[in-house]
């Protein structure tokens, strides 16, 4: 129990008093929508399975919305069937009411019976009919409704590099990660003049906090690093499109990460120039490589950040160089954990 308690994660602001938060959704905001998936995560987690699987594809169909309802009401196997109707006692027989030779089930109802199969052939589709089989619980629904709209990728390929700042600038590339075991998390960044040269670098260690909690811990780190090495105009890269939206835009108090969002805001408050971007992760490589770094370091006291005066390691040298000369993000780098 002292050592759950030492590996809280803690971070406190003065104008931001002790609340309940809702951490259902990461924008801290309370909807229909994410109280109702919260609570499909633990009645899943109740159960000792994974979650459902998401029929959300069905709404963006161009299709009637009856024609959407009535697909969804198939793929929960919640159609008003006669077979479901006399299992709730409100239907004398769960025999199909237009054939009347096998129990009107779903799969039934939409492909097995004659009546379908009639509906089926004169739209031009073959669906082999297999009497019997409709007492199956799960409806193949593949069978009949493809899994999804298909949607062809022809977006070009861009190459993307690290973006560095104008004469006189510092670019400060943050980044916050999870690691591959369920209570590891960290964060880290780097500091590099407009030619790329390495002026300083960190990461840390968080514990189970969440990727969010670290994309603004290392923004967070990152400005405070600067700041005291004396850097007044600074361009802040981060490729968490969120974390930037909250930090423009600090929510409520009732914000899970109310107290760093507004520790980071009294940072850009101070008398610097300081601009925040979003970056795309192929431009972040550093930071995401520290931040993985920093997730894999393990310590039995309050996570401490680690400075780094010089690049950590050669792979990290060839990187910056690579991001520096406006490499794509192909480089055959392989980064050693």
């Amino acid at each position: 129990m002292q050592e759950e308690i030492r590996n809280v994660q803690v971070f406190l602001h003065e104008d931001v008093a002790d609340c309940i938060v809702w951490s259902g959704d990461a924008s801290g905001e309370y909807t229909a929508r994410s109280g109702y998936g919260w609570l499909r995560e633990r009645a899943c987690a109740a159960m000792g399975g994974p979650l459902q699987r998401s029929w959300a594809w069905i709404w963006k169909l161009h299709a009637p919305f009856k024609v959407c309802f009535l697909i969804w009401l198939l793929a929960r196997n919640a159609l008003p069937t006669n077979a479901l109707r006399f299992h709730r006692n409100m239907a004398p027989s769960p025999v199909c009411g237009r054939c009347h030779l096998y129990p009107e089930r779903p799969i039934h109802c939409m492909r097995d019976c004659v009546h379908a199969q009639r509906v089926w052939t004169s739209l031009g589709l073959s669906v082999p009919a297999t009497p019997g089989c409709s007492s199956r619980v799960d409806l193949e629904f593949e069978r009949i409704v493809p899994e999804g709209p298909s949607r062809a990728n022809h977006r070009p390929v861009r190459e993307v590099a690290w973006t560095p700042p104008g004469e006189n600038e510092v670019a400060v590339n943050c980044d916050g990660s999870k690691g591959e075991a369920q209570h590891n998390s960290g964060y880290g960044g780097c500091l590099r003049d407009n030619h790329g040269t390495w002026l300083g670098g960190f990461m840390g260690f968080g514990h189970d906090a969440s990727v969010l909690a670290m994309e603004l811990l290392a923004v967070f780190k990152g400005l405070q690093l600067a700041w005291d090495g004396g850097f007044r105009r600074v361009v802040c890269f981060t490729d968490s499109l969120l974390a930037v939206s909250l930090i423009l835009r600090p929510p409520s108090e009732f914000h899970e990460n109310a107290a760093i969002i507004r520790a980071i805001g009294d940072l850009l408050n101070r008398s610097w120039e300081v601009h925040l971007q979003h970056t795309l992760r192929e431009g972040n490589f550093c930071a995401d490589f520290l931040a993985k770094a920093g997730a894999r370091q393990q310590s039995e006291y309050l996570p401490v950040m680690t400075l780094l005066l010089d690049p950590p390691s050669f792979e990290t040298v060839t990187l910056l160089l690579a991001l520096a000369r406006k490499l794509d993000h192909m480089v055959d780098i392989h980064l050693r954990c």
